[in-house]
């Protein structure tokens, strides 16, 4: 689920956590690199196996209808209070290790 900042201020206060996660020299000795196009989002769910009958199509539309219901709504959030570091390769695979970063905001 996207997330759409509100005003200026909200989506500059996104941008100075980014940037303080990224100019962090032991992630910059690590080789990760900024990407420079940003997605906030909220994460709905993992999942496990994924059954070969899965109709990936139909789950699409119905993640994407949700999504859109939910931006159309306007919610509001009021406090994110947590950021964790996980890795992902081809988003159906995160994971992170103990000692990655959580940032509690």
């Amino acid at each position: 689920m996207g997330l759409v900042p509100t005003d200026e201020a909200d989506y500059e206060k996104i941008i100075q956590l980014r940037r303080s996660i990224y100019q962090n020299a032991n992630l910059i000795s690590l080789g990760i690199e900024q990407q420079y196009y940003l997605t906030g989002h909220v994460t709905l769910g993992y999942f496990g196996e994924i059954q070969s009958d899965l109709d990936r199509d139909r789950m699409v539309t119905i993640l994407s209808n949700f999504n859109d219901r939910w931006l159309e709504s306007e919610p509001q959030f009021l406090k994110v209070d947590r950021v964790q570091l996980h890795k992902f390769n081809d988003m159906t695979r995160y994971w992170r290790e103990p000692d990655w970063p959580i940032v509690e905001l």
